[in-house]
């Protein structure tokens, strides 16, 4: 018995020659976990009554040569016209760290602000839950996003991200080779004007990976 957590992972077994007779596709397992209530203001420079984005990256060698510069751009975007305050999430402190502090010193407009402190899953969860939206590439970034109903906005740098992004029916996504500073603003101008509209579609395909995830323990338990 194989369970996958993506359509396209099942293609890709079948191109192979895998048999899928017995393969079916769950849901990551990060879909069941809930998230904890957080005061924001008490773990980083976030005030309690202001609006904030999560900006999670990674380095990756084929990224955009401007890369830094590009995203830092689209925070001051989302700054001057929002009033939203980008947020830097490092879900690997010892490679995402370097990288997040190199584009809040190329913000314009205001000091970044990054999240240092070790936090649990549901803790992350909280934070996010709580953002206006999401721009990452981690994929676990993007799960957790989804999984509390909050706009995201994917940056492919693995076909795993891009995959995630059309599983759960959504068209934001850059591939991190080439970065077009417009389209991703304009991005987010459509979530800022539909974001609960977003957040609604978000909410009941989360409800279904939720029971999805939980069929991975059924099929173990079963099994046995």
């Amino acid at each position: 018995m194989i369970t996958l957590r993506d359509w396209n992972s099942k293609s890709v077994l079948e191109s192979l020659g895998v048999s899928t007779n017995n393969v079916i596709v769950t849901a990551d397992p990060a879909f069941g976990l809930e998230a904890s209530t957080v005061n924001i203001s008490s773990i980083c420079e976030i005030k309690s009554d202001e609006k904030y984005c999560i900006i999670s990256v990674r380095p990756w060698k084929f990224s955009d040569t401007e890369f830094e510069q590009k995203i830092a751009e689209i925070c001051d975007y989302t700054i001057k016209k929002y009033g939203i305050v980008p947020l830097f999430l490092p879900m690997q402190q010892s490679f995402d760290s370097a990288i997040s502090n190199n584009i809040s010193e190329k913000l314009k407009t205001i000091n970044g602000k990054i999240l240092t402190e070790p936090l649990t899953i549901e803790q992350i969860l909280g934070i996010i839950n709580n953002a206006e939206f999401v721009i990452g590439m981690r994929l676990h970034t993007l799960i957790y996003s989804a999984s509390v109903g909050v706009p995201v906005i994917g940056l492919v740098y693995d076909p795993k991200v891009g995959a995630f992004m059309d599983d759960v029916s959504q068209l934001y996504k850059q591939n991190v080779e080439n970065i077009d500073i417009s389209v991703v603003c304009g991005y987010i101008d459509e979530i800022i004007q539909s974001r609960d509209k977003i957040s609604a579609s978000l909410a009941n395909i989360a409800e279904t990976a939720k029971e999805n995830a939980r069929l991975n323990a059924k099929i173990a338990i079963d099994m046995l």
